[in-house]
């Protein structure tokens, strides 16, 4: 079984790659990075990784393998207790990336900027409406494609749970087609939905996301 712990400077390599690894079948990173490697974007990832490690209300978890302590998956929880977890303490280098992290600088050559920027609004706009002051977001779940199927999704998910239902409080998120059903198994519910259509931006296609909350003791 999966360990579950809190991520660390030194995991951010492994997790920004992770990212892009998970996602690159998606329709968003189709589009994003069409016609170019998404590999290219690795730095970009890793000022983000830094960026979120720096917020203390982010709880950014790994799941690793217990032998070969192998990152096998990661989460990304917003709890709004800013004192909910130990400050993370990161080296000046670090500290300098996740500055740039929301800037252009870091964007990779061939990048369609319009499809991330359309994003991002679609994202703060849907959060807008749907989340309440004290809800628990699950920003991110993703588990490495070769360890699927083996419970480190759902090993990720308790750990939230645990805190939501300790705090009686609700966890929202955004449901990709790939992990809704792993959500309603674990009582999470229909909200929404959330479209984006990239042929709006230069890009092709469109990407569907189902809006949903888990209430507390579901």
């Amino acid at each position: 079984m999966a360990s579950i712990r809190y991520a660390t400077e030194a995991d951010a390599c492994a997790i920004a790659n992770l990212n892009i690894i998970g996602f690159q079948p998606a329709p968003l990173y189709r589009n994003l990075f069409r016609g170019i490697d998404p590999l290219t974007a690795l730095p970009m990832k890793l000022c983000l990784c830094y960026d979120k490690l720096s917020d203390p209300k982010v709880h950014l978890l790994v799941a690793t393998d217990p032998t070969s302590n192998q990152i096998l998956g990661c989460a990304r929880w917003r709890i709004p207790d800013p004192n909910g977890r130990s400050e993370m303490v990161l080296s000046d280098e670090a500290r300098a990336k996740a500055a740039l992290a929301q800037t252009s600088e870091v964007h990779p050559a061939g990048m369609n900027v319009a499809v991330y920027e359309a994003c991002l609004k679609a994202l703060g706009e849907t959060r807008g409406r749907h989340v309440r002051e004290d809800d628990i977001v699950l920003e991110l779940l993703l588990t490495h494609p070769q360890h699927q199927g083996k419970g480190v999704g759902k090993a990720l998910l308790d750990w939230g749970v645990r805190k939501a239902d300790q705090k009686n409080a609700r966890i929202y998120l955004e449901a990709t087609p790939e992990g809704y059903p792993l959500y309603r198994k674990y009582g999470w519910r229909d909200v929404g939905e959330l479209v984006m259509d990239f042929s709006l931006y230069g890009g092709e296609g469109d990407a569907r996301y189902v809006v949903m909350i888990r209430k507390p003791g579901n």
